[in-house]
């Protein structure tokens, strides 16, 4: 049981690392989006739909699910160190 703790323990690192680099760079999409649209390069809107790409809402799913990656990623960990050291 404790080398599938670690495992899952592994995995949820991995996982907390993809999130934070998702967190990180969300500003940068936000900007090079917004100045694409400014300068008439693209035409998206400023906000749009889930599936949608835009110049702002972009950039804010990629941080709000880049959040959400951390926050489940770390409750992942946890439960693999349980795992592991039981």
């Amino acid at each position: 049981m404790s080398l599938i703790g670690a495992i899952i323990a592994f995995f949820g690192i991995i996982g907390i690392v993809c999130g934070a680099i998702a967190t990180r760079y969300w500003l940068a999409v936000v900007i090079i989006l917004s100045i694409l649209k400014l300068t008439g390069l693209t035409i998206i809107p400023w906000f749009a739909g889930i599936f949608t790409l835009s110049a702002i809402g972009t950039g804010l799913w990629l941080l709000v699910i880049g959040l959400l990656g951390v926050i489940l990623s770390g409750f992942i960990t946890s439960v693999g160190m349980a795992l592991a050291n039981s």
